[in-house]
């Protein structure tokens, strides 16, 4: 009878790790991002970014150059990206200066709309993370 409990255990453990990994797989890891970065003077600067599963990375404008590592750096900041902050964050009252930025797009199917300043220590520390993908842009930050 133990057997049969411990064999029945196990069919089901390896069940439900196949079904994580066949998600898991599924999973896309696409990159379709618009960036947008302003110095707050009136100075743009725009770029695309597309990293297919399994294809070539393609950038525009500042990201042209080492799309792929600008798609690895996109991967990484998914959950920066994807998510608002937090609205219960307590932050140091702290100016970074008056630039502004925009993401856009989709990172591994999910939608990406996330904006990004530099008015107070939570924003700072924002943009720090992100700055993967705003540097290129040779936009400088600080204050005026």
């Amino acid at each position: 009878m133990r057997v049969l409990l411990a064999l029945a255990v196990a069919g089901l453990l390896a069940g439900a790790v196949a079904c994580g990994s066949e998600e898991s797989s599924s999973s896309s890891e696409k990159v379709n991002l618009r960036v947008r970065v302003e110095d707050g003077k009136g100075k743009v600067a725009r770029a695309t970014l597309a990293c297919p599963d399994g294809g070539d990375a393609h950038g525009s404008g500042f990201l042209s150059a080492r799309a792929e590592q600008h798609c690895a750096a996109a991967r990484r900041l998914q959950r920066l990206l994807t998510r608002p902050p937090p609205s219960d964050r307590v932050c140091t009252q702290l100016y970074g200066g008056p630039q502004t930025a925009h993401i856009a797009g989709t990172l591994a199917g999910q939608a990406v709309a996330r904006d990004l300043g530099r008015r107070n220590g939570c924003e700072i520390a924002d943009w720090k993370r992100a700055e993967p993908l705003l540097a290129p842009s040779g936009i400088p930050v600080g204050g005026p």
